[in-house]
């Protein structure tokens, strides 16, 4: 971890909030995660001991998890873009799933992306959850390149998050200053201008959908309207009580996603709510909750 010029409990103190604020939380990989990785064509280490898979073939997409996340969280979606002859291709980033570490930063999570992406290819399309999205980001400003990106219930401002931090861990103003610089350090040198969604958004170029649940209580819902503001040309659709995770699951929004990955034009901002629900399930039989089935 990095070391502050400053006296000593302040070190000692900003050491441990930055500890805190970079050591992902350990979780253990569902049995449904653990069927899907069985199942994968292609499973390779990348450097850094990053651990990337890929089912199905065909133009590829990325998909890229969020902090505490793991790129397995993506079975509904692997299984729709497999199933319309794609290929789907997922890394655990460092600290992460079976990835090594015990610390990861956005720059951690940017750079395995981009190991990902050189060994995936040609990406058609690049589908990120929560703080996945700000990775990808900071990765396609550096150069790694998509036809097109998806960002569902994406965390984005890390300035405004860092400010709310500061606030919650009562940093004064000397604590905050060496907070940043410490967190610069753990970043490879980068600071907050380089990897603040908003201030990185302008200069994008590939079509983005975004997908933020109204009621999301890990990821404000402004950040995933502020993506949409400040990316170009970016559409997005509010979804209504699926909060934080169970949106990577819900049919209508793998649907949605699907469909925009494989060339349909991102549909007009709108509220994805359970009349239009209805609609679509009337007019698409394979949408319909199935009797007995659980709400995803």
């Amino acid at each position: 971890m990095a070391t502050v010029r400053s006296n000593n409990s302040t070190n000692v103190r900003i050491g441990s909030l930055l500890d805190g604020f970079l050591r992902p939380p350990a979780v253990d990989r569902p049995s449904r995660e653990r069927a899907l990785l069985e199942v994968a064509d292609e499973a390779v280490a990348l450097p850094d001991g990053v651990r990337a898979w890929a089912w199905g073939r065909g133009p590829t997409t990325l998909v890229v998890h969020g902090w505490g996340g793991r790129g397995a969280q993506f079975a509904a979606l692997v299984a729709a873009l497999v199933e319309r002859g794609r290929r789907v291709v997922a890394f655990d980033a460092p600290a992460h799933g079976d990835t090594p570490g015990a610390h990861a930063t956005l720059d951690d999570f940017a750079r395995a992306l981009a190991a990902a992406a050189a060994w995936a290819g040609p990406l058609e399309a690049i589908v990120a959850h929560s703080f996945g999205a700000a990775a990808t980001t900071i990765a396609l400003g550096r150069g790694v390149t998509a036809g097109r990106v998806a960002f569902v219930a994406p965390f984005f401002q890390l300035a405004v998050s860092l400010q709310r931090f500061a606030v919650h861990a009562r940093l004064d103003a000397d604590g905050q200053a060496a907070f940043l610089a410490a967190l610069t350090d753990a970043n490879h040198g980068h600071g907050v201008d380089a990897l603040d969604g908003p201030r990185l958004a302008p200069a994008q170029r590939a079509p983005l959908l975004v997908v933020h649940d109204r009621d999301d209580r890990e990821v404000s819902h402004r950040d995933g309207a502020t993506a949409a503001a400040t990316w170009p040309g970016a559409r997005l659709v509010t979804t209504v009580g699926l909060g934080h995770t169970r949106i990577l699951d819900d049919v209508h929004v793998v649907g949605l996603v699907r469909d925009f990955v494989t060339g349909a034009a991102a549909p007009a901002s709108f509220v994805l709510d359970e009349g239009w629900r209805i609609e679509r399930e009337l007019a698409d039989r394979t949408l319909r909750p199935r009797p007995g089935a659980r709400p995803a």
